[in-house]
This record gives C-alpha cells, structure tokens and sequence, in this order.
C-alpha cells in the first residue's frame, strides 16, 4: 500500500522535482516492515531509488545516504541474505562513523550489523558490534527504547550462543523488567 502510495505520489509530482527529497525522506523513515508483500526486488529498488535522489540533492556523503545503506540491509536481513545485510550495513557503519556528527544512527548501524553477524551465527563480532551499542543506548535513550530492548534481547542470544550463561541472564533480566514497566 505504502509502495503504491509512493510511487503515485512521485507520478503526480514529477513536474515538481522539489518536492522528490521530501518524498524520500519519508520513504528513508518509514519502516522496511510497510512493504510486507512486496517481493525483494521492489524492497531494494525502493530504497535504491531513494539513495539515488538523495546523492543527487545532498551530495554522496550525506548521513540520509548512510541511512539508506542501513534500510537496505534490514531488507536483506528479512529475507536472510545475510551477506547482502553484512555489506549494507558495514557501509551505512563507514559512512556513519565517519562522519561523527550521527551518534545515534551510527550506534543503530553498529545494532543492526551485530544482529546480522548474530544471524550467522558469528557471535564473538555480533558481541563486539552490539555490547557498544547497547551501552550506548542505555545512557542516551528512555527505558522503554526499542533499539534498547532489541540490543537487550541480541544481547541474551549472543551470550547463550557463546554459552556464557551469566551474561544472557543478565540480559533476559533486564528485558524481562523493562517488559514489565
């Protein structure tokens, strides 16, 4: 419906090419879970598209740019192409790092790529991605975060994984008391 509406929308204004980056920064802000019955293809020309106008009204290294990189790993993430997810998402981490002014999307790159790395099964990297951004987020977010709670539950999966089961208690705990306030 979402993908629709955009691409009517875009129809109807092309004439008014100003109005383009507004159109796609909604697109960039909206959730990769609005195009549920899209097939994949449509997923990743969606924020392909995006990125594109992006880099030709912004220029290459703006921070929306980056954040595309992260959308487009998260579709490659729901359809379990983890090697797909690993290379956006790195890239959306570069380009975010780099410039410094971002903490907050850098640290949900750094989440995001630590679930993907996780997903393979590659715990010890997920650890190293997650646990920044999960002391990050403790420190700068309310409580009831969701990037807080799902570094929380990455968290307890990366410790059972490396079978530290104080660690994923730990973690299970402060889900478990968040979940309930």
């Amino acid at each position: 419906m979402l993908l629709r509406k955009y691409f009517l929308l875009k129809q109807k204004i092309k004439k008014y090419d100003f109005f383009l980056p507004f159109v796609n920064w909604c697109l960039l802000h909206s959730s990769t879970k609005a195009c549920t019955n899209c097939p994949f293809w449509v997923e990743t020309r969606y924020f392909s598209d995006a990125m594109e106008r992006w880099r030709k009204t912004l220029g290459d290294q703006h921070p929306f740019i980056a954040i595309a990189y992260s959308n487009m790993g998260s579709v490659c993430l729901d359809q379990k192409d983890y090697a797909c997810a690993e290379k956006n998402y790195r890239e959306a981490v570069r380009r975010l790092d780099a410039s410094s002014k971002d903490s907050v999307n850098a640290t949900i790159a750094h989440l995001k790529l630590g679930r993907a790395l996780l997903r393979e099964g590659r715990f010890k990297e997920a650890e190293g991605e997650t646990r920044p951004a999960y002391e990050y987020l403790v420190k700068h977010v309310p409580a009831d975060n969701g990037f807080l709670a799902a570094s929380r539950k990455d968290l307890t999966a990366i410790y059972e994984g490396m079978h530290s089961r104080e660690n994923a208690a730990r973690f299970q705990l402060e889900l478990d008391v968040a979940a309930k306030h």
